[in-house]
């Protein structure tokens, strides 16, 4: 798995249905942690390599640098698009429920599924998250056993979506 940095149920996808953010599982996934902690995307990219999710990482420390990235602007010009989005709801300049809603409201971007990493267990800011389009909310753990069994479950997720086995 390759790092970059720049500082309920899943809804099953239908095969037949083109889409711009998942693909099917026979490729590796690009999964797109936006996290202004550096800490935080180590972290999650050691869990993932040792819960045994092969995808590739990248990181970026803003929604700013989020959409750069999904727009394929600048540094990300020739990055292929994100299949998953890690999105922490603290974040500088934009906030994670704005961008979760801005996001959301883009045609180009609607479907890749966004799961919300978050130190916050507030219930307000998970009905909040789920409300604007994420599929699944995650408390930020405080222990490395916490982040593996956080990656096994953005594995199992994966999995489900996609249709793998």
């Amino acid at each position: 798995m390759a790092i970059e940095r720049s500082m309920p149920k899943l809804r099953r996808m239908d095969p037949r249905r083109k889409t711009s953010g998942a693909r099917r599982p026979a490729h590796t996934p690009v999964i797109l942690l936006v996290d202004d902690n550096p800490g935080d995307c180590e972290m999650v990219g050691e869990a993932l390599r040792f819960g045994g999710f092969e995808c590739h990482l990248v990181c970026v420390a803003n929604a700013v640098l989020a959409f750069q990235f999904l727009q394929k602007q600048g540094a990300y010009k020739q990055t292929p698009q994100a299949d998953l989005i890690l999105l922490d709801l603290n974040l500088p300049v934009i906030k994670g429920h704005d961008f979760l809603r801005i996001m959301k409201a883009e045609a180009l971007w609607e479907r890749i599924p966004v799961v919300v990493f978050s130190s916050s267990d507030s219930q307000q800011d998970i009905e909040n998250s789920i409300r604007l389009g994420a599929v699944r909310y995650m408390v930020k753990p405080s222990v490395w056993d916490g982040y593996v069994a956080a990656a096994q479950r953005l594995r199992a997720d994966w999995q489900e979506l996609c249709g793998a086995a």
